[in-house]
């Protein structure tokens, strides 16, 4: 995401510098910002999340004379919390036009955290001029609400994707794909993430369809890896289900299924079902907001009920002309409202408000 905001500030004339709490593998997003961008490593990853808070904070003190120097500090995630607090901190008394104004985007919505995190980003509300957030499940709603804060809101993730070259597949491909029906996801397998859903679905799908017909493929690695293959194990599932493992090349994963199933928030959706569907996917999503009735506009049908949101897979795997309806549809309002530079619009207004 924050490759793509990065890349269209920058075309629409910004001075932009990317601040990395830690070096990443280049090859999971780096490889696409602008080489004209310059990167500033705080520190190494460390595996206690205490001393790394600890150095973000040592090294945010020592760099506040250059930090003072920008207009904007946009900062994501916990880590971003952490710079934030300390810049607060550091230019509580200092003159407003001479302090550079904060920017936080919260990524914690419509995930199974604990409370006390929630509550801790929630204090970003109170600390940042601009409290961004990707969706707005229950819990921001009653925040953002109550407090009537007018510096919360909502923007979608946008992001930059090569069209030309998606629909450009071997036929080879095109004969794997024709050959078995493939429905999958790319998740983090990780408990916050919720992954048993998924499995919980495939399950139900699998009950409604000929196995030899169809594969289901789950792309990602984290903590939950054995349990999730036991529990697949319990489900009947492992004849039928692809574990992938960490995904470098999200578009080759994903040019391989004929169904995407995404978790969405109300009427918002991750990077990896935009992507999805700018490779010619339709996404069925599994809606996290229980709270949430889908409307006929929703860019994603989605629903809670694990039940319909089989159905509905079912049926789109019986139908090819009504998954490519519901793809154009989708590729459609995506070009409109989820590109990179609709998101880097979207924010320049944020910037300039408090600016």
């Amino acid at each position: 995401m924050f490759v793509d905001l990065a890349n269209n500030l920058l075309k629409n004339g910004c001075d932009v510098e990317i601040l990395l709490a830690y070096q990443s593998p280049p090859q999971l997003n780096q490889y696409r910002l602008d080489t004209t961008i310059p990167i500033s490593i705080i520190g190494t990853q460390r595996k206690s999340r205490f001393f790394r808070y600890v150095s973000i904070a040592a090294w945010t003190f020592m760099n506040r004379n250059k930090l003072k120097d920008f207009d904007i500090i946009h900062t994501h995630l916990n880590d971003g919390l952490i710079i934030g607090l300390v810049i607060k901190i550091l230019f509580c008394f200092t003159p407003r036009q001479m302090r550079p104004r904060l920017v936080f985007t919260c990524h914690m919505v419509g995930m199974a955290v604990p409370k006390a995190s929630l509550l801790a980003n929630s204090l970003g509300i109170y600390l940042f001029d601009e409290f961004v957030l990707m969706a707005a499940d229950n819990f921001w709603r009653k925040r953002s609400d109550s407090k009537a804060r007018s510096c919360v809101s909502v923007i979608s993730n946008g992001i930059d994707w090569n069209v030309n070259e998606n629909y450009l597949q071997t036929e080879l491909e095109q004969f794997q794909k024709n050959s078995l029906l493939r429905i999958g996801t790319l998740t983090r397998l990780e408990p916050e993430r919720d992954p048993v859903k998924f499995l919980d679905l495939f399950s139900l799908v699998q009950k409604n369809m000929d196995r030899d017909n169809f594969r289901f493929i789950i792309g990602g690695d984290g903590s939950l890896n054995e349990s999730i293959h036991a529990y697949a194990k319990s489900c009947d599932l492992l004849e039928n289900i692809d574990f992938k493992g960490l995904v470098i090349d999200s578009s080759e994963f994903l040019r391989n299924l004929d169904i995407y199933v995404s978790l969405n928030i109300c009427d918002q959706t991750g990077v990896a079902a935009l992507e999805a569907i700018f490779q010619g996917i339709p996404v069925v999503g599994i809606q996290i907001d229980k709270k949430y009735t889908a409307k006929d506009s929703d860019f994603i049908w989605s629903s809670s009920d694990l039940n319909c949101v089989s159905d509905r897979i079912v049926q789109l795997s019986f139908n090819e002309n009504l998954r490519k309806e519901v793809h154009e549809s989708q590729f459609k309002t995506a070009t409109e409202r989820f590109t990179g530079q609709v998101m880097a619009l979207n924010y320049l207004e944020r910037y300039n408000r408090v600016g």
